[in-house]
């Protein structure tokens, strides 16, 4: 018999209150008795970091800012990255990073996960690499798992947002979460919280847009595709159709469709879809639609392949994932359509997107709690429903129509950010 979901609730709720209370029990006696087998006191003296974000590729994109202020900082350190497999190549394609670690997470809400001894060989596997490198300081940039990762390298030095781990584990809390701003106020977008929290340890915000290089395999791959392809001498455009982190991310093919063939129509442009392969559904049903050249890469590249046909691209369609913080990481122009999450925060932190969104009243709804899925119940959302395909078209043509100023990604602050383009709902609709 099924537990209802209330129930399943009130006891994850629980579970997870259990842990908090022992895990800061833990924190709060280790402070007190054990003593610290290195002081990091002195900052100008820094030779080892460690940096922990284990969700999604994304969210390590917008954490690039962050790290390129600790390289600044303290260039004589060596940065390592723990991040999730799925995230590793955008890190080793980030010239700041000099090691990449790896855990997958992302098994850790089913009980099997739990039961299995690989899953505590690769924990304690993970810890004791932590602790041969002697981090003097640790950052977790998100997530609880970063947290007990952090404290479990036993770096001198521990820092997070409070409300975002546990609180003793931290050596040097940082008051907050996400999402916690004052009434009125706009949230920072999350490049910042992240430029924030490294500057409570000296390394003070730049404002340096996320920067990625291209892998040398990966391009020549691409270079050697777009031969094969008839693509050589051929301008085109990136449509990344799905979304990882919940359905009503995604805006419906039918609808870019659309948009993709008045746009290859005018400008002579070849259409390159890529994603997984839980996206060839809506490739079937946007070629069903589509009246152009198109060339379907689904489930035919790595990451790193992806980011090569990216970095060539005249233009990146998507929703909110990760091919439109890719783009922003190699200066490609994006346009970019917004529904449940909120574009304050999480917009592709670049100077060439075009970000487009429906102010309706149940709009943002993404909280962090879940993926993104419709609150209302609705298989197609009506922050995605109302985005009218002409608005898109525009944004797009406003960056077909001027040629990229690459100085524009050297640096920014968030207020120089790209386009933003809110739609008010007709009342037709």
């Amino acid at each position: 018999m099924q537990m209802p979901q209330r129930v399943r609730r009130i006891v994850r709720h629980s579970l997870k209150a259990a842990a908090s209370a022992s895990l800061n029990a833990v924190g709060q006696a280790q402070q007190a008795f054990v003593r610290r087998r290195r002081s990091a006191s002195d900052l100008a003296d820094i030779q080892r970091i460690l940096v922990i974000r284990l969700d999604l590729i994304g969210d390590l994109v917008m954490s690039l800012p962050a790290i390129h202020d600790l390289r600044v900082r303290w260039p004589q350190a060596h940065i390592t990255m723990l991040c999730a497999p799925g995230a590793a190549p955008i890190a080793r394609q980030c010239g700041d990073i000099d090691t990449v670690l790896t855990f997958d997470p992302s098994g850790v809400r089913q009980l099997s996960w739990w039961l299995k001894c690989s899953t505590y060989r690769e924990i304690f596997s993970l810890i004791r690499e932590l602790r041969r490198s002697h981090f003097d300081i640790a950052f977790s940039l998100f997530g609880e798992f970063a947290c007990l990762f952090a404290w479990a390298s036993a770096a001198a030095r521990r820092i997070g947002y409070v409300d975002e781990g546990y609180r003793a584990l931290f050596t040097h809390p940082v008051p907050g979460r996400r999402y916690q701003v004052a009434p009125g106020a706009l949230p920072p977008h999350e490049a910042q919280w992240n430029e924030r929290l490294v500057e409570m340890e000296g390394a003070p915000p730049l404002g340096i847009l996320p920067r990625l290089s291209v892998d040398g395999t990966a391009a020549q791959w691409w270079y050697e595709q777009r031969i094969r392809l008839g693509l050589q001498e051929r301008r085109y455009l990136v449509l990344s159709l799905g979304a990882q982190n919940g359905t009503a991310k995604r805006y419906d093919p039918a609808l870019w469709a659309d948009v993709a063939s008045t746009l290859c129509r005018r400008h002579g442009l070849v259409v390159v879809l890529t994603g997984n392969a839980v996206d060839e559904p809506l490739a079937a049903a946007f070629q069903k639609s589509f009246r152009g050249e198109v060339c379907n890469l689904i489930r035919r590249t790595s990451l790193d392949q992806l980011c090569a046909i990216i970095a060539g691209a005249t233009l990146v369609l998507t929703g909110d994932s990760a091919p439109g913080h890719i783009a922003a990481a190699y200066g490609v122009p994006a346009v970019v359509a917004f529904g449940p999450t909120d574009p304050h925060v999480y917009r592709p932190y670049s100077a060439c997107t075009s970000v487009t969104h429906v102010s309706l009243p149940c709009s943002p709804c993404y909280d962090l709690l879940t993926t993104a899925e419709c609150r209302l119940g609705l298989r197609e959302p009506l922050c995605m429903r109302l985005l009218p395909t002409a608005v898109l078209i525009e944004e797009a043509e406003a960056w077909l129509a001027k040629p990229l100023e690459l100085a524009h990604r050297q640096q920014c602050s968030f207020c120089s950010l790209g386009r933003d383009r809110l739609v008010m709902p007709s009342t037709d609709s």
